[in-house]
């Protein structure tokens, strides 16, 4: 029998803020890998589709080879793009499931299935409503994630997971002279990244893996378990503390803690981020810094747009949700669980908002919604500079996301 097509499939039943304005929940980085790259990597498959909103159906197809929002003809095995939890027994068990039998979570909901493609096109139609006549496997321990902050809470053991699949890609023989390496949980350095003298690299809590193109500066401290991506550098005299990932082409410097940067963001000066997601092309300026604890060590409250209710995170370490292209000023000090929408600026002499709408420009004066042409244009100008193009589509995204 043919392998079938894996199709990773957004049920829309996930809500992450700002973060999903510009990517799809596939898209979103839950550990060294995003959500979509650790089901190909650990399936060993290609992806032949993607099913994702309408309204970012143009930015993925910009994205990706795989088809978007079509089903290929013929076998089709289901992922869905909200379970972080895809190694080992889980992806054994994804790998090996029959025709019309399906892995479901104890509240129904479906973690994958393998479906012929016209009844894959049938549930896509149903907006991936319950499953009639199929064969199901519940599976008692694993998550779907359903909000940024669960991303926070399964980072651990996601990462360790993650960095156990890449570590082999990533082995040289031997690392610069004067660069300190204790703990037997594995430094994992690519041969084509740089570490430079003096830089302590602790692997006793859990692994490192540095990828291609990296650059660590000297005097700096990285503790595992963590993943500095592809072009990534980290300026000298950081500490780079456990359960942090630094995604591809990001700079970062200061303290940095249990926290994911998306991708291409830039914090390269002094100042704490901490159990904190940052989006794509945010630029915190020097000094700025987070809070991750409440006072009274209590759960974090986080209000996800202007226009909804705060909810319970249920965690007590939560620091803020950092859309793409937001921007702060030098000092900046940001609060516990606040969530900065999609081109935010800050620019204030006290503490940020908890909750920001998209382009919204923050001074002592006022707020104002930043012009969008101007925007644009900066937005075009800030990614010319790693000879990354502003494309149309999420140009066009971006402009409609201005006019809501």
């Amino acid at each position: 029998m043919p392998a079938p097509g894996l199709v990773i499939f957004d049920d829309g039943r996930g809500r992450f803020g700002p973060l999903t304005d510009l990517r799809a929940a596939h898209e979103l980085r839950t550990g060294a890998m995003t959500t979509g790259e650790r089901a190909a990597t650990a399936l060993n498959m290609t992806v032949c589709a993607h099913i994702v909103p309408s309204e970012l159906a143009d930015i993925v197809a910009e994205r990706s080879d795989a088809a978007v929002n079509k089903i290929p003809p013929g076998d089709c095995l289901l992922v869905n793009a909200r379970l972080p939890a895809l190694h080992g027994r889980v992806a054994q068990q994804i790998a090996a499931l029959p025709v019309d039998h399906a892995l479901t979570l104890p509240d129904g909901q479906v973690a994958a299935v393998r479906l012929d493609s016209r009844r894959a096109e049938q549930w896509m139609a149903d907006r991936f409503g319950a499953l009639r006549g199929m064969q199901t496997t519940v599976l008692p321990d694993v998550g779907l994630i359903d909000r940024p902050w669960d991303i926070i809470a399964r980072l651990d053991a996601t990462l360790r997971a993650d960095l156990d699949l890449l570590a082999p890609r990533h082995e040289r023989k031997t690392l610069p002279d004067h660069v300190h390496v204790f703990g037997d949980t594995g430094v994992h350095v690519d041969a084509a990244a740089k570490v430079h003298p003096m830089t302590v690299l602790n692997c006793e809590k859990g692994p490192i893996v540095i990828d291609a193109g990296a650059i660590v500066g000297s005097f700096t401290v990285v503790a595992g378990p963590c993943y500095i991506g592809r072009d990534a550098i980290v300026v000298p005299q950081s500490h780079v503390r456990s359960n942090t990932l630094i995604g591809p082409r990001c700079v970062v410097g200061g303290e940095i803690s249990w926290s994911v940067l998306q991708g291409y963001a830039n914090k390269c000066h002094a100042g704490y981020l901490g159990h904190s997601l940052v989006g794509e092309w945010a630029n915190l300026g020097a000094d700025t810094t987070v809070s991750n604890l409440k006072n009274t060590y209590g759960h974090v409250r986080v209000q996800l747009d202007p226009d909804t209710a705060p909810q319970d995170s249920q965690q007590t370490k939560l620091g803020p949700i950092i859309g793409d292209h937001v921007r702060t000023a030098i000092g900046s000090r940001l609060l516990t669980g606040s969530c900065l929408g999609t081109g935010t600026m800050i620019a204030l002499s006290g503490f940020a908002p908890k909750c920001t709408g998209r382009f919204a420009f923050h001074t002592d004066s006022d707020a104002q919604k930043y012009d969008i042409d101007k925007f644009i244009a900066a937005a075009r100008y800030a990614m010319s500079r790693r000879d990354v193009e502003l494309t149309p589509a999420v140009e066009a995204r971006l402009r409609a996301l201005a006019a809501i």
